[in-house]
C-alpha cells in the first residue's frame, strides 16, 4: 500500500516483570515488530521470555551483540538500574531508539553522560513512566498545561508503597547497590510528576529528610526507604515530595496541585475556567486511576509505547517523558538526595548553568 510506514523492530534487555510488559505490548502495536530479548541468564529465563516474547524471538546473553546483531531500531531497557546508564549510552551511540525504565540512572554523573549521548545521537529517548500516557495523571497534566486552574503555585505528590519481602523486587530494592535511595528506587515517579505539573520549571533549591520504619520487616534495608523533599521555585512557587517503600498500607500515588484558578486532588478538581461549577463541590475526572490496575501488566504500556513509536515516525520529541524532561527531573532528585545526604538545603543550577 502506498502510505504503509516501515515496520519497526523492538528488542527487550534484562527479563523482568517491566520487560515482559514491554513485550507484550510491542506485540499490540500495529507496525512493531519484537525481534530479540536480552538476559544475563538465558536458561533460567527462557520460559519466561518465551511466553512473553513469543517462539520467534532471538536471545542474547551478551549486551553488545543483543545491540549489533538484534536488528532492532528501538531498544528497551528494563534491566537493573545500576546498569541503566552504561546500556542506554551504548544503545543511542548504535544509533538505537531508546525506551528505558525508570531511573535512567543513579547518580548525577551519569545523567550527564546519558544525556549527552543521546542528543549527540540524535535519536528518539523516552524514560518509561508510561502512567502519565493515559487516564487521571494525563488528564491533570493536561489541565495544568491548558491552563484550567491557573498558575499553580503549591504541588504535592505522595508515593507510598511497602516493598517488603514478600515483593519480587525486594531482593534488589533494598541494596545500596541497585535500589540506591527512596526517591531513586521508586519516588522518581512523584518527582516526575511534580516536575510536569510544575511545567519543567527548574525549582531554585531543595531541602530533604529522611527516616525508616520501626517495623522488622523492612529492617534489611540499606538505606532509609522513606525520604520528604520541599522544592521552591522563583517567583514564590513550591512544592514537595513524599516517597515511602516502607508503608503498611495498600499502594497510594496521591497528587494535589494548588493554582489561581482552581485545585486538583487525585481524579478530583474544580476550576472557575467553567460556568456553573459549584465552589463547594469537586467534579470527577471520568477517567482509569493509578489505583483502577489489580497487577501490572502490559496493558499499561501500550498507550505508552504507541505515543513513542509515533514520536519516532514524526521525529518530534516524545511528550511528558522526553529526555528533556527526564533529564529536568533527575537533576530535582540528586539534588534531594544530595540535601538529605548533608543535613542541609541544596541550591539547583539553572539548566546550562
Amino acid at each position: 500500500m502506498p502510505n504503509e510506514q516501515p515496520i519497526l523492530r523492538a528488542a527487550v534487555a534484562g527479563f523482568g516483570m517491566a520487560a515482559s510488559c514491554h513485550a507484550g505490548a510491542y506485540r499490540r502495536i500495529p507496525g512493531v515488530q519484537l525481534v530479540a530479548a536480552y538476559s544475563d541468564y538465558p536458561e533460567r529465563d527462557r520460559a519466561a521470555i518465551l511466553a512473553a516474547c513469543g517462539p520467534d524471538v532471538r536471545i542474547f546473553d551478551d549486551y553488545d551483540r543483543f545491540i549489533g546483531e538484534s536488528g532492532a531500531d528501538i531498544i528497551s531497557v528494563c534491566t537493573l538500574p545500576d546498569r541503566h546508564a552504561a546500556q542506554i549510552v551504548a544503545a543511542a551511540r548504535a544509533g538505537k531508539h531508546v525506551a528505558a525504565e525508570k531511573p535512567i540512572c543513579v547518580c548525577a554523573e551519569e545523567l550527564e553522560a546519558v544525556n549527552s549521548a543521546v542528543r549527540e545521537a540524535g535519536v528518539q529517548f523516552t524514560a518509561c513512566f508510561q502512567e502519565f500516557h493515559y487516564g487521571a495523571f494525563l488528564a491533570g497534566i493536561d489541565m495544568v498545561a491548558q491552563g484550567l486552574i491557573g498558575r499553580v503555585h503549591l504541588a504535592e505528590v505522595d508515593y507510598y508503597n511497602g516493598i517488603g519481602p514478600w515483593v519480587q523486587q525486594y531482593w534488589w530494592s533494598r541494596t545500596r547497590q541497585h535500589g540506591v535511595s527512596s526517591l531513586v528506587n521508586c519516588g522518581c515517579h512523584a518527582m516526575m510528576l511534580l516536575t510536569l505539573l510544575m511545567g519543567g520549571e527548574m525549582p531554585e533549591e531543595v531541602m530533604s529528610y529522611r527516616a525508616r520504619s520501626a517495623s522488622a520487616q523492612f529492617a534489611t534495608y540499606e538505606f532509609d526507604p522513606t525520604q520528604m523533599s520541599m522544592f521552591r521555585w522563583a517567583g514564590g512557587r513550591i512544592g514537595k515530595v513524599s516517597s515511602s517503600l516502607d508503608a503498611i498500607q495498600p499502594y497510594m500515588f496521591r497528587v494535589s496541585a494548588v493554582g489561581s484558578e482552581g485545585s486538583i486532588v487525585d481524579d478530583q478538581f474544580t476550576t472557575t475556567r467553567f460556568a456553573g461549577l459549584e465552589r463547594a463541590r469537586w467534579s470527577r475526572m471520568g477517567a482509569r486511576t493509578i489505583g483502577d490496575a489489580l497487577v501490572i501488566g502490559p496493558d499499561m504500556y501500550i498507550d505508552f509505547l504507541t505515543s513513542f513509536t509515533a514520536s519516532i515516525r514524526s521525529g518530534v520529541a516524545m511528550p511528558r517523558t522526553s529526555m528533556d524532561m527526564a533529564y529536568r527531573m533527575h537533576r530535582m532528585l540528586f539534588a534531594a538526595d544530595a540535601s538529605a545526604e548533608s543535613g542541609k538545603p541544596v541550591a539547583i543550577a539553572p539548566i546550562g548553568a
